[in-house]
């Protein structure tokens, strides 16, 4: 489980599904500079190439692996 006293914020930036602007585009492949960074990590659906509801669960499961959760699907687990 994921110790609460090591969570340093959350955010909620409900929104609609990003344009694919030269901006959204940008932010998205500038995001692996600093993914990690002083153990800040960011999942949403603006965070994959796709942006769809499947990348967003799945952006929020590599987050949640990288800050010490188990992949709900061991059998599948990425390497």
């Amino acid at each position: 489980s994921i110790d609460d006293k090591l969570v340093r914020g959350t955010a909620n930036h409900a929104r609609a599904h990003p344009l694919y602007s030269g901006w959204n585009v940008a932010a998205m492949l500038s995001l692996r500079l600093v993914q990690g960074k002083d153990g800040v990590y960011y999942c949403a659906n603006w965070t994959t190439p796709g942006n769809c509801h499947d990348m967003s669960l799945l952006s929020g499961f590599v987050v949640a692996n990288a800050c010490g959760a188990k992949y709900p699907f061991p059998e599948s687990a990425a390497r």
